[in-house]
C-alpha cells in the first residue's frame, strides 16, 4: 500500500481531504483522499447542489482537528481511481475518531481478503460506528438542520453598508489567486468574493481581458463554452502566490474587516489573522503588487506599511520585481533652496545654488498630486474652482522660505503645440519647526487631488499618506470636496488696458497706501501688483529709482538688468507689500512707492535696491523729495564706495563710451582688409563678410552641432520681427539643409511662412515656420557677419533703374566667388549702410570701373564736405577726399566718351 507524510491543505467535506506533498522549486504535489470505511453527510458545493443535514457540522469537525497539520496517511484501496484510506494524526486514527464521534456512517468495504489488516481495522471501525449510534452523537444526535446557503446575488454594497467597521467571521473556501478569495460568511451561510484591498497578485487562470463573475467563479469566455474548462497559461509567480495564500489561509476559519466595493460591486477588505495581514507579506515576498485604487480603503498605517514591503521587495527584486530597475535621476535628488514663486497649487519656482556655485531658478512640481489648474486671460481660459486658494495657500505656506526638495521621479509635460519639456517632480518639505510635507498639508485642506498613475510609473514614495490625507479632506467635505459654491474672485486688470488704467487713477491716489501683492517682476523696478483690498490689479513702476531693463524675447538686455530684475523676484514677488500710487504714465504705469516689511519695520523697496547697487536715483525724484531724497542717495553712494553691482570695475568698463565698429571712426582706417561679397541683390545692396574667416568657422561649428542634436527639424518660438533665430538653408554644396544664424523680417501665421534675413550671410528668403527654431543667446554673442554696404561715395542705379542691370552685372562678374581686399569709410549719409572701396586683381579700384564703365557717379557735394573736413582738422578726411578725386577722374572721362548714362549729356536722374 501506498503511504507517507503529508500536510492537509484543505478539507471538502466530512470524509474527503485535500493533501499536499513538500514543496520541491514551486508548488508541492497534492492528492484527494476519502477516509475508508465511511461516508459523510454530503455537503453543498454550488448553485444547484442540497446539502444533506449535519454535512456542515461533520465537515467542521474534521475541520478543526486536520486543516494545515501534517500527518501520515496509507491508501487502502482505490475505486474508480479515486484513492481511500486512513490517515493518522499523533499516532491516533483520524478514521476512529470520526466514526467514535459519529460524524460519518460506516460503509462496508467490499473485497476484503481473509487476514487483511484492513479487515480488523473494519470491524473496530464498525464498533466505534454503533457506539455513536447508540450514545447519540453527532449525525445520530436527531434529525439535524441542512444550511440553506446563498451561493449568488449577495450584494456587496449592502453588505459593506451593514458590516463597515466590524469584523466578520468567515470560512476561506477557496483561493483564486494569491488576492481574490472565495469566502463563506458563517452567520449568514453566504458565499462572497472578498479581493485584498491595496494589493493585486498574478493572475492563475483568468483569460485576458474576461471579467470574472464573483457570484459564479466563471469567466465569460467559460459562460460562452458552456462551462467547459478554457486553458489559460498562469501568469509569472501566479501559482507561487496562490500557494502562499493556501498555505495560511484555505478551510481556515478567520475574521475580514470589510473596507470597500468599486463601481462593479466588488467586495475588498483585510483578513485578520494573529499572525499578520497575509496582503503585506504577498507583498513582502515580492509576490504581489500593491494597487492604489483600491489601496485608499485602508488605514493610513497599513498603507504605509505595505509601500514599505513593496519597496523592500522592488531593492531585493525579489519574484515579480525581478527586472524591476529603478528610476535613474540624473544629478542630485536633494535640493535646499528658496521658494521665490509658485505658479499654482502644485507647481513652484526655486532657487537654488547650482553645481558651478552659481544661482539657478527652476520650476518643480509636487510629485504625485494635482492642484486645479489656474487660468489664462490671454487664451481667456478661467480659473478652475479652487485653483486660486490652492496657490495662494502655498504662496502663504512657502514662499521666501527656505525648503527641502527631493527629486521621485521625470516626465515628459506637453506644451500644446511646442515640443513637451522635461520636468521633475519632487517632494517638498518645510521646517515648521520639524519638517513638514507640504503636498499633504494641502491634501488635509481639500485643496488637491491624488493623481492616478499607472502601474507602470514611478510615484511619490509618500503616496499612501497622500491617499490618507484626500480621504480625510473628503470625509470632512473641505475645499474641493465641500458640498459649498467655490468663491468667485473678481479683480479689475488695468495691466493690459492703459485708457482703463489711466480711469482708474484718481481712485487709486486717494486710496493712498493700499495693502496689495506683488504679482509678477518685469523688471527690477517695474511690476504688476494686486491691491485685494480695492479688487483691482495693475501696473506699478517705482518713481525713486530706474533699473536696467532685462534681457527680454532674445533681446539682450542692459547691464545688471537681469540681476536686478532676479534680486526683486528673490524678495518681493508674491510678497505682501504697501503700495502708494503718485502719478501715471501716458502708457497707464502707475508711478509709486512700495514698501517692504521686515520684522516689525517697514522701508522703502527702493534702498534695498540702491545697496545692492542694481539701480540709481531718479534725478527728478530727488528734486521734490529732499529728506526722502538722502536716505535714497546715501544707500546710493554705499554701492558706489562698495562697487557693488551697476558700480563694479567690470559694469563700469561696460558702461564707459565704446567706439562703434560701424561709425565715422572707420573714416581713420586706412588698413586694408580681406573681404568676401556673400549676397548681392543689386550694383547698392550687397553685403560683405569682412575679416570673417575665423569668425565665420566658429559659427559653422555650431551650427553642424546644432544639427547633430536636432536634425532638421525645427520648433515652435514666438514670432516677432527683429526676433533672432536658426533658420535651414540649402546651399547646394551637398550637404543638404543647414542651420544658418537668421532673424525674422516678416510673417504670415495664415499661411505658415516666415521671410527670415541669415545674419552671417545677408540672403533673405521665404520659408515655412516648421524650418526655424529658437535658440539660446549665446548663439548670438558674435555680431553678424554680414555687413550691409555700398560702393563708397558713389550713387549707383538699382535694378528697376536703367543701367541698374548692367551695374549689377558688372560689379558680380568683378566680385562673385573672388578674394577681394576693402577699405572702409564709414557709414553713408543717405543710405546709413558702410562705405567700402574693393579691390580686386587689379590696381583699380571696383569702384573706379563701375564708375568709368558710366554704370555708377559720385554722391555730388561729398568732395566739398570732405575738403571742409580737412579744413577743420580732421585728420580722416585725407585718404577719403583721395579717394573721391580718382573717383571723379574716372567719371570726367565717362562723361567725355559719352559712355553708358553719360550718353546724352549731364546726368543727374540718380
Amino acid at each position: 500500500a501506498i503511504s507517507g507524510v503529508a500536510t492537509v491543505k484543505a478539507v471538502l467535506s466530512g470524509d474527503n481531504v485535500i493533501l499536499m506533498g513538500r514543496p520541491s522549486g514551486g508548488p508541492p504535489p497534492e492528492m484527494q483522499l476519502f477516509l475508508s470505511g465511511l461516508i459523510a453527510p454530503k455537503i453543498g458545493r454550488g448553485q444547484g447542489t442540497t446539502e444533506e443535514p449535519w454535512a456542515y457540522e461533520s465537515r467542521e469537525f474534521l475541520r478543526n482537528l486536520l486543516i494545515g497539520k501534517v500527518v501520515n496517511f496509507k491508501i487502502d484501496y482505490k475505486v474508480s481511481q479515486l484513492n481511500f484510506g486512513t490517515i493518522t494524526l499523533e499516532n491516533q486514527s483520524v478514521n476512529f475518531s470520526v466514526a467514535r464521534e459519529g460524524w460519518a456512517k460506516v460503509k462496508p468495504i467490499e473485497n476484503i481478503k481473509e487476514g487483511d489488516p484492513l479487515a480488523n481495522e473494519f470491524e473496530e471501525l464498525k464498533k466505534l460506528g454503533k457506539e455513536a449510534e447508540i450514545g447519540k452523537k453527532g449525525i445520530y444526535s436527531g434529525p439535524g438542520n441542512a444550511r440553506s446557503i446563498i451561493w449568488t446575488g449577495v450584494k456587496c454594497s449592502a453588505l459593506l453598508a451593514s458590516a463597515k467597521g466590524r469584523e466578520v467571521l468567515v470560512i476561506i473556501e477557496h483561493v483564486r489567486d494569491g488576492s481574490s478569495l472565495r469566502c463563506m460568511l458563517v452567520n449568514e451561510s453566504a458565499m462572497i468574493t472578498l479581493g485584498l484591498a491595496g494589493v493585486a497578485c498574478p493572475r492563475v487562470n483568468a483569460p485576458v481581458a474576461a471579467a470574472v463573475s464573483s457570484a459564479e467563479g466563471k469567466t465569460d469566455l467559460e459562460r460562452e463554452n458552456g462551462n467547459k474548462n478554457v486553458e489559460n497559461q498562469p501568469e509569472p509567480f501566479a501559482l507561487e502566490a496562490k500557494y502562499f495564500v493556501e498555505m495560511r489561509l484555505l478551510n481556515r476559519k478567520v475574521k475580514v474587516l470589510l473596507q470597500g466595493c468599486d463601481k462593479y460591486d466588488n467586495l475588498y477588505g483585510t483578513v485578520l489573522h494573529e499572525k499578520g495581514n497575509i496582503a503585506i507579506e504577498l507583498v513582502r515576498n515580492g509576490l504581489a503588487k500593491m494597487t492604489d485604487w483600491t489601496s485608499s480603503f485602508l488605514p493610513r498605517d497599513v498603507a504605509v506599511s505595505m509601500r514599505s514591503a513593496e519597496n523592500e521587495a522592488k531593492r531585493s527584486k525579489l519574484k515579480i520585481w525581478k527586472d524591476w530597475t529603478p528610476h535613474v535621476i540624473e544629478g542630485s535628488k536633494e535640493i535646499e533652496g528658496k521658494i521665490i514663486e509658485v505658479h499654482s497649487g502644485d507647481q513652484f519656482t526655486l532657487l537654488f545654488t547650482g553645481q558651478d556655485n552659481k544661482k539657478v531658478e527652476k520650476r518643480f512640481a509636487l510629485a504625485s498630486v494635482k492642484a486645479p489648474r489656474m487660468g489664462n486671460p490671454k487664451r481667456k481660459i478661467a480659473d478652475e474652482p479652487w485653483s486660486v486658494e490652492s496657490r495662494d495657500y502655498l504662496v502663504r505656506k512657502c514662499i521666501g522660505k527656505n525648503v527641502s526638495a527631493t527629486i521621485e521621479y521625470e516626465r515628459d509635460v506637453a506644451q500644446g503645440e511646442a515640443d513637451p519639456i522635461r520636468r521633475q517632480f519632487v517632494t517638498l518639505e518645510i521646517q515648521s519647526p520639524t519638517y513638514v510635507n507640504v503636498a499633504e498639508e494641502l491634501l488635509k485642506e481639500g485643496l488637491l487631488t491624488v493623481v492616478k498613475h499607472r502601474p507602470d510609473e514611478p510615484k511619490s514614495p509618500h503616496y499612501d499618506i497622500f491617499v490618507a490625507a484626500e480621504q480625510e479632506a473628503k470625509l470632512a467635505k473641505r475645499s474641493i470636496f465641500s458640498d459649498k459654491t467655490p468663491p468667485i474672485h473678481r479683480t479689475a486688470d488695468l495691466s493690459t488696458d492703459s485708457k482703463k488704467a489711466k480711469q482708474y487713477f484718481p481712485h487709486l491716489k486717494r486710496a493712498g497706501t493700499m495693502k496689495a501683492i506683488v504679482e509678477y517682476v518685469f523688471s527690477g523696478s517695474r511690476f504688476k501688483v494686486n491691491a485685494q483690498g480695492e479688487n483691482v490689479a495693475f501696473m506699478l513702476a517705482m518713481n525713486s529709482v530706474r533699473c536696467p531693463n532685462p534681457s527680454r524675447d532674445n533681446r539682450k538686455g542692459e547691464p545688471c538688468g537681469d540681476e536686478a530684475k532676479a534680486f526683486s523676484r528673490e524678495n518681493i514677488l508674491q510678497r505682501n507689500v504697501e503700495v502708494e500710487v503718485i502719478d501715471i504714465d501716458k502708457n497707464g504705469i502707475a508711478l509709486g512707492t512700495v514698501k517692504v516689511k521686515v520684522g516689525d519695520s517697514k522701508h522703502d523697496y527702493a534702498i534695498d535696491l540702491l545697496k545692492a547697487g542694481l539701480a540709481k536715483c531718479d534725478e527728478r525724484f530727488l528734486e521734490r523729495k529732499s529728506i526722502a531724497g538722502n536716505v535714497l542717495v546715501s544707500a546710493e553712494n554705499k554701492a558706489k564706495k562698495e562697487k557693488l553691482g551697476l558700480y563694479s570695475d567690470e559694469i563700469q568698463t561696460l558702461l564707459a563710451p565704446q567706439k562703434d565698429d560701424d561709425s565715422n571712426e572707420l573714416l581713420n582706417s586706412t588698413e586694408v582688409k580681406n573681404c568676401l561679397l556673400s549676397d548681392m541683390i543689386d550694383a547698392s545692396e550687397f553685403h560683405l563678410q569682412i575679416d570673417a574667416a575665423d569668425k565665420l568657422k566658429s559659427v559653422e561649428d555650431k551650427m553642424e552641432t546644432l544639427k547633430m542634436n536636432f536634425g532638421v527639424e525645427g520648433a515652435i518660438m514666438n514670432l516677432k520681427v527683429g526676433a533672432n533665430c536658426v533658420a535651414l538653408f540649402d546651399a547646394k554644396d551637398g550637404k543638404g539643409e543647414c542651420w544658418y544664424r537668421a532673424k525674422i523680417a516678416s510673417f504670415n501665421q495664415n499661411e505658415n511662412s516666415v521671410k527670415v534675413q541669415y545674419i552671417d550671410h545677408g540672403n533673405r528668403a521665404s520659408i515655412p515656420i516648421s524650418k526655424i527654431r529658437p535658440v539660446d543667446r549665446s548663439f548670438f554673442d558674435l555680431p553678424p557677419l554680414a555687413k550691409d554696404c555700398v560702393l563708397a561715395f558713389t550713387r549707383v542705379p538699382s535694378l528697376n533703374d536703367e543701367w541698374g542691370s548692367e551695374a549689377a552685372s558688372l560689379l558680380h562678374q568683378l566680385t562673385w566667388g573672388k578674394r577681394l581686399k576693402v577699405k572702409t569709410f564709414g557709414k553713408d549719409q543717405i543710405t546709413k549702410k558702410i562705405n567700402v572701396v574693393l579691390f580686386g586683381d587689379g590696381k583699380e579700384s571696383i569702384n573706379e570701373v563701375l564708375v568709368s564703365e558710366g554704370l555708377a557717379r559720385v554722391s555730388k557735394k561729398v568732395e566739398k564736405s570732405l575738403e571742409n573736413a580737412a579744413k577743420m582738422g580732421n585728420g580722416a578726411a585725407a585718404p577719403a577726399l583721395e579717394v573721391v578725386r580718382a573717383l571723379k577722374k574716372e567719371q570726367e572721362k565717362a562723361h567725355k566718351g559719352r559712355v553708358a548714362m553719360w550718353r546724352y549729356g549731364d546726368c543727374t536722374s540718380y
